[in-house]
């Protein structure tokens, strides 16, 4: 039976599929009931997905704690990979006080935001800048950063990229939505403006001013409540073996538990 599935990760060169942290695959209800145990002794929820396979079978009892768990009898399971502090700087209520996100495109004069795009048209534009770090013993993983940006910008679906997409309120002229009014943003442009600190323990994202997220090249929006969530993939590596972790940006009410919680972004481009 495997022991604590979704948990840790191989030494295996292939990139881990993407699990919820929340899944736990254990062979019998007692034995579930004690991972579960083992998980919840001496730590927290963690907000990251720590996956891989796993190299221990048949265990009897088992302890833990958020950063690391083993067997007893002296046998120690490789450090999971804990997140550490993550700092948004866009998008925020950085001028009006109001605890609202005014985002405004295609005006002319002081208009009363807190960004203002510059556009020719009524296109939908949102900054995006933050930064997230790693508190354990693992970096990130440069060579399969690499290799998603190549991928995307190539036109290889990579479903691990993450996603950003902007749920609207009111879909006015020239919006091209998917289902439940959505607009998607392509994620070549993200990873084309992802950095690593010299350490690599620093995962950074700058999409501001002229570089800022183009969700729609076309679409009218006046005093327009929206909905935005950005999903970051967060590739790591620590002695050979390879996870894959995700932070989640979101002011949508359907999203569960984000790390990050966006205030109400109101978007006007006409």
């Amino acid at each position: 039976m495997s022991l604590l599935a979704g948990c840790m990760s191989s030494s295996q060169d292939s990139m881990p599929e993407l699990h919820d942290s929340h899944q736990r695959g254990v062979g019998t209800s007692d034995q579930a009931s004690q991972v579960e145990e083992a998980i919840s002794i001496g730590g927290h929820d963690l907000t990251l997905n720590a996956l891989g396979n796993l190299v221990l079978e048949s265990l009897a009892r088992y302890w833990g704690s958020s950063y690391k768990v083993g067997a007893e009898g002296g046998l120690v399971i490789p450090e999971w990979p804990a997140l550490g502090s993550l700092t948004v700087e866009a998008p925020l209520d950085v001028a009006l006080n109001d605890n609202l996100i005014h985002i405004c495109m295609n005006r002319i004069g002081p208009p009363n935001c807190d960004y203002l795009m510059n556009t020719v048209q009524p296109s939908i534009r949102l900054p995006l800048k933050g930064s997230i770090s790693v508190s354990s013993s693992h970096v990130f993983d440069e060579a399969v950063i690499t290799q998603i940006r190549d991928d995307l910008n190539m036109g290889v679906p990579r479903p691990d990229a993450g996603f950003l997409k902007l749920v609207l309120t009111q879909v006015g002229s020239g919006c091209d939505v998917t289902d439940g009014n959505t607009l998607v943003a392509g994620m070549a442009q993200f990873w084309n403006n992802v950095s690593l600190s010299p350490d690599k323990k620093t995962f950074s994202w700058n999409l501001t001013r002229a570089n800022a997220a183009v969700f729609e090249d076309s679409c009218s929006q006046t005093q327009a409540p929206v909905n935005l969530t950005l999903r970051v993939a967060l590739p790591l590596v620590s002695a050979g073996s390879r996870y894959l972790s995700s932070i989640t940006l979101s002011n949508d009410p359907l999203v569960l538990r984000p790390d990050y919680a966006l205030k109400r972004i109101i978007l006007t481009n006409i």
